[in-house]
């Protein structure tokens, strides 16, 4: 499930979003966005009770868990940080798209920074279940959790490393021997590795 959301969907909803860019100021752009804005949100943020399974409930989830919610993305309740920011992105390329070729330079840079806001919850998801395999995992009752705590930071990390192995190569190999079945689980090596690399994702610890 989590692999489903977080490597495909997250893709899916970056194809959107790319293509709307290049369709801009045609009507296709508007739907193609359309497409993205749903995908992220997911059908269960629609009822008050529900928070979701997709991408707008994992940042919502993380956001409590690293006091990154709020304004100011220094909150442990509320809407994230990252959530306001994309979904005023997506606000912003609505009104770019719709202007036709003349602002059609606008809204790629729009896209790319909404990309780079949508990096955080897998770098956090990352962090969280790399220092509970680390440190709590034989304090799991049984072998569904210690299943489950191997498998959430190996599905995290696998949607990161892209982006952190065209940064620095090398940080990358640490966090994929550290996180891969099989293997041992350092979360202080795996924390300074994607740390070595947060320049370059355009993120900050403060952001994190």
């Amino acid at each position: 499930k989590k692999g489903a959301a977080y490597l495909n969907v997250w893709m899916q909803v970056v194809r959107l979003l790319r293509e709307a860019v290049v369709d801009c100021g045609q009507e296709s752009a508007q739907h193609l966005l359309d497409q993205a804005v749903a995908l992220y949100t997911g059908s269960l943020t629609t009822d008050s009770n529900e928070i979701g399974i997709l991408l707008y409930g994992l940042s919502d989830v993380r956001a409590e868990q690293f006091k990154t919610a709020g304004l100011n993305g220094d909150e442990d309740s509320g809407t994230s940080f990252v959530n306001l920011m994309v979904m005023d992105g997506f606000d912003s390329l609505q009104t770019l798209l719709e202007s036709g070729s003349t602002m059609c330079s606008k809204p790629r840079d729009t896209m790319e920074q909404m990309i780079t806001w949508m990096k955080v919850p897998l770098i956090q998801g990352t962090l969280r279940y790399t220092y509970r395999r680390d440190y709590e995992f034989d304090t799991l009752a049984t072998v569904e959790e210690q299943e489950r705590a191997v498998s959430e930071v190996s599905t995290f990390a696998a949607a990161i490393l892209p982006f952190v192995y065209e940064c620095d190569p090398k940080q990358a190999d640490i966090v994929y021997k550290n996180i891969k079945f099989g293997g041992t689980t350092s979360y202080a090596d795996v924390r300074a590795a994607l740390q070595k690399t947060y320049q370059c994702l355009d993120v900050t610890c403060e952001l994190i």
